[in-house]
């Protein structure tokens, strides 16, 4: 019954978006600023300054008019207030528009806002300090008594802001538009940052300002601690207590305290009309009445029809324009009707945020109420790396850790000082609450590591998958530097933690693997937080005496107490000591908690790994993403593994050969690549007690499990489908794979690499990658290392299954 079918735009606006821009006009002279109007500007107010555009924060421009008018906002350089900026600089360009925003033609008497996010009209971020903001107005039709005029006004830009000041937030009326005749309400609630002095009255727009009509006893910049909800009930009485006449009037909430102010206007209607009280539509209501988030909830919409009509119209319409309907129908017959919206327009894309107005609209009577729709905005709540400087030419390796408080779009830029060398993660979808890694090695799109500096930095934005404009960013800085070697010393390298995020519910163990030089004796030890100094959590070396080359220590994650390690951020500590005092220390970090894997945009994870669309590809055909990698072995690797169907890239071009592969997507490419004969899932979940029984992975566990490839975790009860996996799970399935259909034999096959321990499951697989040079690996002192915890990426495996298939085992 319930339909969209058409969607517009009008021309007229309430609101104009910080992203729009105009023609430019001049500034002023110089001198000082004009603080009121003989033109069409009344109430010249600039709120929220200071503010933060770095963390999303916007200032607001608000203003009347007393007739209707053109009127164009600008953002100057601050240098002709500034007089020392003028004497020191005789003759500077102190008119340089930064930004500027037109407002269509508006009506007289209304409340107007402009918002500024703090950018230049091309995009660009301005500085710390004091800006200028100018309105311009020119009566549109021509007035005579009225000529043109500018207000104008400073707006600080402080990316470091002042705390304590009372910020008014969520202030809303239900309903906007009540009567008195019938006795009705209106309930005013708001929320107060901070402990502050409130004031809360109720006014009305007259010539030069306005009016109190109604003040609150309660609210007479009376002092609260309270941070909740604040509300109050008007019935539309004036002091006086008589019912106000009908019109628009405004709510004014006040608030002070020591650190500093703040104000706001909500507008709301008494409408005695009989067109209000009477007609066919009878209390509408909405749920939830104030703000809404479509990806949480559908809208509730419940009203009563009181009589047979012929026809009954539903739609919404935004602040700027925009109507969506959700129904034109027939014939309704007298009774109670419920329907939802699911916040979609007619391409099924979610509405944009801001104020939207429902109306019904039935055999000639209307009704309307509001809603404001509005999307949460991403907090990187943590972002870290798990060392503070490292050395590409020593094979190490760089990871950033991180988490956001709710479900986000992730990029994660490397910056070298102001300039982007390229994307690390390019727009993938994560969980909230969850930790998430991204891995660099120091190497540049050429593939040439890169220089030495203290400038460099990971960029992570995260933005609310439904609107890009909310979002948050984060830096984390580190350096590329020698990680020298001395004769005095035993130099430790290529010290790392695997897995860097220790989830109880996938992992049973830490790795913490490092290469020394020359001989020495090691302590490594494991502390709460960032820092390695006070009390350890465990000593897992104490001085062991311990030869040169590469050590891996293998770890439970329990303290000295064999209790389990709380979620938190750890650091290690390495220290080689030789010869008394001589001593070289290495520190990192890692997280426990829980861990997520990182999302596309597909809704099948089967699409991920097998997208026909990529299946003539080369290398170089994916978009974007391939820095490194032109003209290597692993192109060849990538290409062939495209073509033959095994697997290829994802739905936006990408083949992301950084990005690490889960379980279920490795055993589809292994399988797929011996072109094994698949069993149809049979609705079983094969013993395991975290599958999806009829999920797309389920015929090749079920395959996998045959051969030998998949035995589980947790005694066998745990597939864990979705983990990431490291270097040695990874030759234990495409091993049995060889194993089952090729007969590859793994018995006596030498392995030559120092870091691994012979006692291990693996190490029957270690011989195999060692003798058909299966993974590029770390040289370090003449002997070959091969990092068994790290993660893989899919380029690796591509690269894998290619050197099967030269050597003719695939």
């Amino acid at each position: 019954m319930w339909k969209k079918l058409l969607s517009l735009t009008l021309a007229a606006s309430m609101f104009v978006s910080s992203t729009a821009f105009a023609v430019v006009v001049s500034p002023f002279d110089g001198g000082d600023l004009p603080e009121s109007a003989d033109g069409p500007i009344l109430n010249f107010e600039l709120k929220n300054t200071p503010f933060n555009p770095a963390n999303g924060e916007e200032m607001t421009v608000n203003y009347e008019l007393q007739v209707a008018s053109d009127v164009v906002a600008t953002v100057y350089y601050p240098c002709f207030t500034d007089t020392a900026y003028k004497a020191q600089n005789p003759g500077a360009e102190c008119s340089q528009v930064l930004y500027s925003g037109l407002k269509a033609a508006t009506a007289p008497g209304a409340y107007y806002s402009i918002i500024w996010d703090g950018e230049t009209t091309t995009g660009d971020l301005l500085a710390d300090g004091e800006y200028t903001v100018e309105l311009e107005a020119t009566p549109n039709p021509v007035d005579p008594l009225i000529s043109a005029g500018r207000v104008g006004g400073t707006a600080e830009i402080n990316k470091n802001p002042y705390t304590g000041a009372p910020v008014i937030e969520n202030l809303e009326a239900d309903p906007s538009t009540f009567s008195t005749d019938a006795r009705e309400t209106t309930s005013i609630s708001f929320n107060v940052t901070e402990s502050s002095k409130i004031t809360v009255e109720v006014v009305e727009s007259v010539a030069g300002g306005y009016e109190t009509v109604k003040t609150f006893s309660s609210y007479t910049s009376v002092y609260y601690t309270d941070l909740g909800e604040h509300s109050i009930a008007w019935d539309g009485k004036s002091n006086n207590g008589s019912y106000v006449a009908d019109g628009d009037y405004y709510v004014e909430v006040v608030t002070e305290n020591s650190k500093g102010n703040d104000r706001e206007l909500l507008e709301i209607t008494i409408d005695n009309s009989a067109d209000a009280q009477s007609g066919v539509i009878q209390d509408l209501e909405l749920s939830p009445s104030k703000n809404w988030d479509p990806t949480d909830e559908e809208l509730e919409i419940k009203f009563d029809v009181t009589q047979n009509v012929r026809s009954l119209y539903l739609y919404v319409e935004s602040a700027d324009g925009k109507v969506v309907e959700i129904a034109d129908e027939g014939q309704y017959d007298a009774d109670d009707y419920e329907t939802e919206w699911d916040g979609t327009d007619d391409d099924g894309d979610y509405v944009d945020s801001g104020s939207w107005t429902l109306y019904i609209l039935a055999d000639g009577d209307e009704k309307k109420k509001n809603i404001d729709v509005s999307y949460e905005r991403p907090t990187i709540t943590e972002a870290l790396v798990s060392k503070t400087e490292f050395d590409p030419t020593k094979g190490e390796e760089i990871t950033l850790m991180f988490k956001v408080d709710t479900e986000s779009v992730i990029t994660v830029d490397v910056y070298d000082g102001s300039k982007k060398e390229f994307t690390l993660v390019d727009e993938e979808i994560v969980n909230k609450n969850r930790w998430y890694t991204a891995t660099w090695d120091g190497i540049d799109e050429d593939g040439d590591e890169v220089e030495e500096s203290k400038a460099w930095s990971f960029q992570i934005k995260a933005e609310n998958p439904t609107e890009d404009t909310l979002y948050d960013s984060e830096t984390v800085e580190f350096d590329v530097a020698d990680d020298d070697v001395t004769s005095s010393k035993s130099n430790v390298t290529n010290d790392l933690v695997a897995p860097f995020i220790f989830d109880d519910s996938n992992d049973s163990t830490i790795e913490i693997s490092y290469c020394m030089d020359e001989d020495a004796d090691i302590f490594v030890a494991i502390y709460d937080g960032y820092s390695t100094s006070g009390s350890a959590e465990i000593e897992l070396l104490d001085y062991d005496d311990q030869d040169n080359g590469c050590h891996t220590v293998t770890w439970n994650a329990r303290d000295e107490d064999g209790k389990k390690l709380s979620d938190d951020i750890y650091s290690y500590k390495i220290i080689s000591k030789r010869g008394g005092s001589k001593k070289d220390t290495e520190t990192g970090r890692f997280v426990v908690g829980n861990a997520g894997t990182v999302n596309s945009d597909d809704e099948d994870d089967d699409d991920d790994t097998d997208d026909e669309d990529n299946t003539d590809s080369t290398c170089d055909d994916y978009y974007g993403d391939m820095y490194g990698v032109a003209g290597t072995e692993m192109c060849s690797a990538i290409s062939w593994a495209t073509e033959n169907q095994i697997f290829g890239g994802y739905n936006d071009g990408t083949f992301r050969p950084y990005t690490p592969i889960s379980r279920a997507e490795i055993l589809k490419v292994v399988l797929e690549s011996y072109n094994a004969l698949l069993l149809p899932s049979n609705g079983g979940n094969l013993g395991f007690n975290d599958v999806d029984t009829y999920a797309w992975y389920m015929p090749y566990a079920r395959t996998a499990q045959l051969y030998g490839m998949l035995n589980g975790y947790e005694n066998g009860t745990e597939a864990r489908m979705g983990n990431n996996i490291s270097r040695v799970e990874l030759l234990k399935f495409v091993l049995e794979a060889s194993q089952s259909f090729n007969g590859l034999n793994l018995k006596n096959l030498y392995s030559g690499f120092a870091d691994v321990d012979y006692s291990a499951w693996y190490a029957p697989y270690v011989g195999a990658a060692y003798m058909y040079d299966l993974y590029d690996v770390s040289q370090y002192g003449g002997q070959y290392y091969l990092n068994p915890g790290t993660l893989v990426q899919r380029g690796e495996v591509a690269l894998m299954l290619y050197r099967l298939h030269t050597a003719g085992l695939l």
